[in-house]
Parts: C-alpha cells; sequence; structure tokens
C-alpha cells in the first residue's frame, strides 16, 4: 500500500466506478444516484470555492495534505445502512415501558443503558446488541468515501465493521489494521513497556489504522465486550490508561473531525478536554496544539459558540443537499474536502503566516517597552520614598519608547496620584496630582502585583482609545509602593496602524480586541483616525465592537490554543473564515484575520 490523497477528479473512478448500488443500503441507493449526476456535471474540481458547497478550513486541508488528518466517526455514518442511534437502539430491547417513558433518561443514554443491563442481565443484553447488528451488511456511501480518503488513522465509537467492509471492497490488496485494546497496540508497536513509543511515524504511508475505542462485534472477536453501560465506561476508560493516553497523543499530533458524531458521549467529551488540558499545562508554548473539528448538521446561530466551549470548530455542512438527505450532505462535503485539496484552495485562502506576523510586532514591540518600564522599578521607588528627586530617568525612558507610549509615561503612588509624568512637554513633578485610582487598570496592579496590558479606557485628556502598559512598583519586600506605565493610542502607534491598513486594501478584517471585547482600531476601517489627535475615538470603537457580529464572534470563542481556526455563517452562501490567537497570556487580548468566502 501507498496512501495517496484523494483527488476530486479520482472520485468516481474509485468510487463510484467501483461500486453499484447493490452495494449500498436502501437508505443511501438514491444518494448514490444524485452524487453520480452531481459528478458528471461537476467534471472538472473546483477552481475557488465559489464552486463548493462546503468551505473547510485551510489547515484542516493542509492537515490532509501532509497526512496530518484524523477522523472520528459515529452512529451518524452507520445510520443509512440501518442501524439505530444510541438512545434508538436502547428502545428497541425487552425493558420495562415505564423506564422507556422517564424523560430524565432522554439525554443520559449511559443511565439508560444501565439500567436496561439490571432489567435483563448484562449478558442478555451484549448478545441482544450483537444480534442486532448481525443482518447489518451493506456500508453507507460516507463509509466508502472515507475509506477511500486513506487517512493514517480513524476513530469510531460504533461496534459495527461496516467501515472495514467499504475499505475491503475499495483496496483488497491494502489491509486496515484494527485496534481495539492495548494489546493491539503493543501488536503494532505503538506500545512498549506500557509507555507510548514517540519514535513511532503516525505517517506511515504503508499502513492505516482504525481504533474501536468501545469494541467490535467482530465474529473473530466473539468474547470482547461492547463497552455501553455507565458501569462499563467507568471500568473501561480507568482501567484502560495508556490505551487513551495514545488517543490522547493522537489528537495533540493530528488534527481531529468528527462526524457522525452527535458529541453526547461524557468520556469523549473528556478526553477533549484533557487534550486542551495537556495543552495548557505546557503554557501553550508546545508545538503540538489540539486542532478538533466538528461537522455539524442542523447549525443554529449559538451552535458555534457551544462547540467552541466544548473545545472544537463547529463546521456547516451544505444545507442545501442536508434539506434531501443528510447522508448526501456528507458525501458533499467530503467530495469538498478532495476538490479544495486538488487545487490547493487552502494556499489561497490561509492567513497563518499572516496573524503569526501581526502577532510577532505587537509581542516584540510591547515586549520591548516592557523590559524597558521594568528595568526602572528601583529609580521609580527611590523618587517614591524620597531618596532622590532626579526626573531625568523618566525622561529618557520616554525618549526611548515614545513610539509606543505615545501618550507618555506616568508614575502613581500607591494611592493612584500621579507623582511625576512626561507628557508631551517636560517632565512634570507633582507632589498631588491627578488621581487614577478610580481606573481599573490600577486596581489591577495593585491588588495582582504583576506587569499588565490593560484593557482600552477612553483617555482624561483627549477622550481617544488608550492602553496602558504597566508594571507596578514593588518595594524591597514585594509589597506594592505604585505603578509605573506607559499611554499608548493606536494611530500614533504607526507599526499597528500600517499592518492593518495593508489588509483592509485587501478586503482582509484586522482585529485587535481587549478583553472587554471593545477593539482598539476598526477592523474593516469603518471610519479614520481623529484629524486632530490621529487617534481613535473611544466611544466611536466601543459602539462598533457592542454592534459587529464579527467582534462579539471573536470575544465567544474560547478555545483556549494559541491558534484557532473561526467560521461565521452570515448567509446560507457567504461566510467568514478567521484565524485567531491570543496576543500573549497575560493581556489575554485576541488578535485576528478574517475574510469572506462565497460558496455556491
Amino acid at each position: 500500500m501507498q496512501r495517496d490523497n484523494l483527488k476530486y477528479s479520482e472520485i468516481k473512478v474509485n468510487i463510484i466506478d467501483a461500486l453499484n448500488k447493490g452495494d449500498l443500503p436502501d437508505g443511501d441507493k438514491d444518494v448514490f444516484d444524485k452524487l453520480s449526476i452531481y459528478l458528471e456535471n461537476n467534471k472538472k474540481a473546483s477552481k475557488s470555492w465559489k464552486e463548493l458547497d462546503t468551505f473547510w478550513p485551510p489547515r484542516l486541508i493542509d492537515a490532509y495534505r501532509n497526512d496530518e488528518l484524523m477522523v472520528f466517526f459515529g452512529a451518524g455514518l452507520s445510520m443509512p445502512s440501518g442501524l439505530k442511534s444510541w438512545g434508538g437502539l436502547l428502545d428497541g430491547f425487552p425493558i420495562p415501558a415505564r423506564i422507556k417513558s422517564l424523560e430524565e433518561l432522554k439525554n443520559d443514554p449511559l443511565t439508560h443503558a444501565e439500567l436496561v443491563s439490571h432489567q435483563i442481565g448484562n449478558e442478555r443484553l451484549q448478545t441482544l446488541l450483537r444480534q442486532t447488528f448481525e443482518d447489518v451488511k451493506n456500508p453507507s456511501l460516507n463509509h466508502f468515501l472515507l475509506a477511500a480518503l486513506e487517512l493514517p488513522f480513524y476513530l469510531t465509537s460504533n461496534y459495527d465493521c461496516l467501515f472495514e467492509e467499504a475499505w475491503k471492497k475499495l483496496h483488497p490488496e491494502d489491509s486496515l489494521e484494527v485496534i481495539t485494546c492495548m494489546a493491539d497496540l503493543g501488536k503494532i508497536g505503538f506500545v512498549s513497556n506500557d509507555k507510548i513509543d514517540k519514535n513511532f511515524s503516525l505517517k506511515n504511508k504503508s499502513k492505516s489504522y482504525l481504533i474501536k475505542i468501545h469494541g467490535s462485534i467482530d465474529s473473530s472477536d466473539s468474547e470482547n465486550h461492547l463497552i455501553l453501560t455507565r458501569s462499563d465506561y467507568r471500568i473501561h476508560y480507568r482501567n484502560n490508561l495508556v490505551f487513551f493516553e495514545f488517543i490522547k497523543y493522537l489528537m495533540l499530533k493530528l488534527h481531529t473531525l468528527f462526524i457522525g458524531f452527535s458529541h453526547n458521549d461524557p468520556e469523549v467529551a473528556r478526553l477533549i478536554d484533557d487534550v486542551i488540558w495537556l495543552y495548557e499545562k505546557s503554557g501553550r508554548k508546545h508545538a503540538d496544539q489540539p486542532n478538533i473539528y466538528g461537522l455539524q448538521f442542523d447549525m443554529l446561530s449559538h451552535t458555534p459558540e457551544i462547540f467552541a466551549a466544548r473545545g472544537l470548530v463547529a463546521l456547516e455542512p451544505p444545507s442545501e443537499f442536508e434539506t434531501k438527505s443528510k447522508s448526501l450532505s456528507l458525501v458533499i462535503s467530503l467530495c469538498d474536502i478532495c476538490a479544495a485539496y486538488e487545487n490547493e484552495l487552502d494556499k489561497e485562502t490561509t492567513l497563518d503566516d499572516d496573524l503569526d506576523q501581526f502577532k510577532d510586532l505587537l509581542s516584540s514591540e510591547i515586549g520591548r517597552v516592557f523590559t524597558n518600564i521594568e528595568k526602572e522599578n528601583n529609580k521609580a521607588l527611590e523618587f517614591l520614598d524620597g531618596i532622590h528627586n532626579d526626573v531625568a530617568w523618566l525622561e529618557t525612558l520616554y525618549t526611548n519608547n515614545k513610539d509606543v507610549c505615545n501618550q507618555g509615561v506616568f508614575l502613581l503612588d500607591r494611592k493612584g496620584r500621579v507623582k511625576a509624568c512626561k507628557h508631551g512637554g517636560d517632565v512634570k513633578k507633582i507632589d498631588v496630582g491627578v488621581n487614577l485610582s478610580t481606573r481599573f487598570y490600577f486596581k489591577e496592579s495593585k491588588t495582582y502585583k504583576v506587569k499588565m496590558l490593560s484593557n482600552s479606557d477612553r483617555s482624561h485628556s483627549n477622550g481617544m482609545s488608550t492602553f496602558f502598559l504597566c508594571s507596578p512598583v514593588l518595594g524591597n519586600s514585594g509589597e506594592f509602593s505604585g505603578l509605573l506605565f506607559g499611554a499608548c493610542q493606536i494611530g500614533k502607534w504607526i507599526k499597528p496602524y500600517n499592518f492593518a491598513k495593508n489588509y483592509w486594501d485587501d478586503d482582509v478584517s484586522v482585529l485587535l480586541i481587549d478583553r472587554n471585547g471593545v477593539c482598539l482600531l476598526p477592523p474593516n476601517n469603518e471610519f479614520d483616525l481623529d484629524a486632530g489627535t490621529n487617534s481613535y475615538s473611544f466611544d466611536k470603537l466601543f459602539k462598533l465592537s457592542k454592534r459587529d457580529k464579527l467582534i462579539s464572534r471573536i470575544m465567544e470563542n474560547i478555545v483556549p490554543i494559541n491558534k484557532d481556526d473561526d467560521v461565521i455563517s452570515f448567509d446560507e452562501d457567504l461566510k467568514v473564515y478567521s484565524v485567531i490567537s491570543e496576543l500573549d497570556e497575560n493581556s489575554r487580548w485576541k488578535i485576528g484575520l478574517s475574510k469572506t468566502i462565497e460558496l455556491k
């Protein structure tokens, strides 16, 4: 076997010509006809997103290209073959009607299964479970299409062997390694002495692997226990720690796409949480970060936010085909992966390198200023303690950093009173001056006693949007003695403004958003800099931030990773693709770049 990425132009040969309708379940025979017509009418692979029905994030397509994409498929893939959903499966077993009708069990299949097990016995449950799958022989069209992609790894919570049957039909000469337990991992060489062998290549071109996390009905392994009840889960996920450590390892190393999965499985949700936690534990600086996507039917306006809270990017299949058949909609979506790959649409759409440049520009400039401010802690402390009246150091601090600290540098005492500042003209010495103790950045600095990039605020002097680079002045015992900070207004800080201006000319939105959800420059150049101050009005930015759907969506994105894809639908055929990051772990500002994607 030599794995090659499936191209759109090869789908008809690799799948349609290799099958006939008799190979498919009744529920997919109409889908087969529609797909045949679709491919016949679209013989040429698409040259732009406008010719496709599904938008796939560039990073996911790039992962497919580089053998770094893994699909996790659930019961939805097997339903066209005649199998039921998890809840439907349980309702079919011989249990008292009073249990079937319990409202509390509708969204709790683990407890439902546990009660069924206690009613009819676990052995009887296992027997009935296997009997349910005996007559289901024909894989769905989506099983075939997924098999044709020849990904390095597939994961599934399904017990059936429909994917394996599809694989045999399409790749009769190439074996698929099926993994159901620790022993299988050991035989293949992924695990040795209960430890993951991280030297093992995950991109082995001669092999593809299917990991069945809840067991398999394969008749050659009839003693294999199928994981279904709450107690099954409790034992399985805790007694097979290395098995699931390997799965988490895969989810950190590869991009994971969930298909036909409801996300109601609590242990799979915990796997996702654990993977994100491992990344957070590394300080978000580890090279491997979670990239997890879910193809979600019946997408609602709040669905992306819910998925983001779970740690996934929600992607929408084409709703035009969904109204006819979810199976057809999924088939078209998977075809579009191949079309985007073949025509390298990801390379035309990607914003990753551009976002990295923006992040590096901001963080290097801000890091330089913070370093210079922190160096003056002792001089600031001595000034506040009355040991000297020298303010030349403050003049030098301003001169060396005025490109960023364009509104001046300020020294406050522990009560928030301005004691000295460089603000445009000469350095001013003030015994008792303006009191800034009510400002949030002062309160935070006094409480946490760490350097901090503040949220934006309305300037006292001109009403323009201003943020503050705050460094608490600490005494010898670490006590808070005052605050030294630089004040900055975007526009006068020319580098981020010029960066944004170049991208506005290319119709790319530039997002720089503080923790309060207020942007520091208009994403699409909605209004000009104030002519008198060469800065942006805080009130204008605040109002824009509260009504702009894109800014609100970016703030809702809480996937805790270094860089994240986000797709938001403004219309059935119009989507906005964004790549998002946090400026740094201290400020938690969001930065991002967005562009509009038009679909067919």
